[in-house]
């Protein structure tokens, strides 16, 4: 299967937001920096990445992105979390149109199912990569996880760059927005529901571990009936482990972050 016309996702971040600009990787440059997705142009403002909308319009033109990181920049730390990679359930939640699922599987994971909640993207996807007993697309919310799948349905949930689209609304980084808190709750909650008692959540984002670990925990606003701490989440049922991802160049620099959440594990 192809490869990804890899991508990168930086971000500028301030006390008070979250910029969200995407750019290609040293790898590709073939993504004009003023156009995405043929015709259609960057947005004005980030908070169109949270519009469902500016999705359907984008995924209607554009072929193949890959956000932050190619399945082979981390393919390592993936093997790493999944010593049994062969046998399990995988779930990719906010699949685009990257081939990170096609990646996945050519890598010989048990089975794959991407879910986005673009039904333009999920159409294209199928017919790109056709559907196999082990091999899925699915339309759906990443934040209404439970309303598409049973719990415990999956050893594995990956994220990538999908919580980072909620986070456009977030406001002032100290001071949350409390619609995107929830909405994030509701993904976290979700995922931790579909996971199978000894699953495994990998989360790969630009979000410094300072402000992630708060909504990966469910911290804010007091979730958990104060059950959830820095160290552990009840209300999840999961603790978190961080590790950078070392910038594609080699040159020691680490630009994105690997979060992994072990239900049980403490």
């Amino acid at each position: 299967m192809a490869k990804p016309a890899a991508a990168a996702l930086s971000s500028t971040s301030t006390t008070t937001s979250t910029q969200i600009t995407p750019s290609p990787s040293t790898s590709s440059t073939s993504n004009a920096p003023d156009k995405l997705g043929g015709s259609l142009p960057l947005p004005k403002t980030n908070k169109a990445y949270g519009e469902h909308q500016y999705w359907e319009a984008r995924f209607a033109e554009e072929e193949e992105f890959d956000w932050l990181v190619s399945y082979p920049q981390v393919s390592s730390l993936l093997r790493s979390s999944l010593p049994n990679f062969g046998s399990l359930n995988c779930l990719l939640v906010g699949c685009g149109n990257s081939t990170f699922s096609s990646d996945l599987y050519a890598a010989g994971i048990g089975s794959v199912t991407s879910l986005d909640y673009s039904s333009n993207v999920i159409s294209a996807m199928k017919k790109k990569y056709p559907e196999k007993s082990d091999f899925k697309w699915v339309v759906g919310d990443m934040t209404k996880l439970p309303e598409v799948f049973s719990d415990g349905s999956f050893d594995v949930v990956i994220d990538k760059a999908a919580m980072d689209a909620l986070m456009v609304n977030e406001g002032d980084v100290w001071n949350p927005d409390p619609s995107v808190v929830g909405k994030a709750r509701d993904m976290c909650g979700g995922i931790s529901r579909v996971l199978k008692g000894d699953g495994v959540h990998l989360h790969i984002s630009f979000a410094q571990p300072h402000f992630r670990r708060k909504y990966l925990l469910g911290l804010h606003g007091g979730g958990g009936g104060g059950g959830n701490t820095e160290e552990y989440s009840e209300e999840f049922g999961w603790g978190v482990e961080v590790k950078a991802i070392e910038g594609e160049d080699g040159d020691g620099c680490f630009h994105h972050f690997y979060y992994e959440m072990r239900k049980g594990g403490r």
